[in-house]
């Protein structure tokens, strides 16, 4: 097991009440299921079968950045899936991405995401969650909202939201990712200042990850007109985020006349993005919302 796996578990509060309301929510919701439509994954006991038969898909979400509580299947070509709370919350219910495999040639499945805690007026406007298939490259692209039937519908408790699409595979024994936006990860941001000179470090995160900061400038020797201070990803489920400051640092990096002090954090959140959060950090805090009001 990881070190940063050991530490993310040594962090989770095993006997507060925000787990053990969790543990009730499982047990009600597992309740809604028979035999029939059986559990084939939960992300703390990942393999409920020991073997799978042909066409039944394998989940998998433990990895940096995958969020996927349970899935069941209900029908032959449907499954209904449950994405886990932000670490040592009970809420925000919003960003999932898993993968799945032991996939058959043309087979057709409907995926519906039953826990989204709020509604996202996007997906009414073409938006679509992201697929990316191994054997097609490895390349996030979104799904087609008419052709894969992407719906978001209310629940019947009135709380929650249900994202809803279609994906037909294309190949035999494919691994496809599936995201509501293309991940990013810490991984991304290390490769992106890999080679930049003037990468420092603001703190290390609980996880034990660094937090970079990049100081830039071009001025050579002539000062600096002014500061500028660029920050990302106090939310880790916004991925989108880190996208935009990819290009805006990739043009800093490469700029030749620049007269200005760029200060830039690119990923403030690093162990929330690292263990699928939406909002919050590892400790159950929204970045975002902590700043000194003094």
């Amino acid at each position: 097991m990881s070190s940063i796996r050991l530490q993310y578990l040594a962090h989770l509060r095993n006997n507060s009440l925000v787990n053990q309301q969790l543990r009730e929510e499982w047990a009600q919701r597992t309740l809604l299921y028979t035999p029939r439509n059986r559990i084939v994954y939960h992300h703390v006991q990942p393999h409920f079968e020991a073997t799978y038969s042909r066409g039944t898909l394998v989940f998998d979400s433990q990895f940096a950045g995958g969020n996927l509580d349970f899935a069941v299947k209900v029908k032959s070509r449907e499954y209904d899936l449950y994405i886990r709370p932000d670490t040592n919350t009970t809420g925000n219910f919003q960003w999932f991405y898993f993968r799945v495999s032991n996939t058959l040639q043309d087979q057709s499945i409907r995926f519906n995401v039953r826990n989204i805690c709020r509604h996202n007026p996007l997906y009414e406007q073409g938006f679509a969650p992201y697929s990316n298939s191994r054997q097609e490259g490895s390349i996030w692209k979104m799904l087609h909202p008419i052709a894969n039937r992407v719906l978001t519908t209310m629940e019947d408790n009135g709380r929650e939201w249900c994202v809803s699409f279609d994906y037909t595979f294309r190949s035999d024994f494919d691994e496809v990712e599936f995201a509501c936006q293309p991940p990013y990860t810490h991984e991304n941001v290390a490769k992106l200042l890999a080679f930049s000179p003037r990468i420092g470090q603001l703190c290390t995160s609980l996880l034990g990850l660094n937090v970079p900061c990049v100081t830039i400038t071009q001025a050579k020797g002539r000062g600096f007109h002014s500061v500028g201070l660029a920050i990302a990803r106090q939310h880790p489920g916004e991925a989108v985020g880190s996208w935009m400051m990819h290009g805006f640092l990739h043009e800093l990096l490469f700029q030749r006349d620049q007269e200005v002090l760029w200060i830039v954090v690119p990923m403030m959140n690093p162990d929330g993005v690292y263990v699928g959060n939406s909002r919050t950090g590892l400790a159950g805090y929204d970045y975002n919302r902590l700043y000194n009001q003094e």
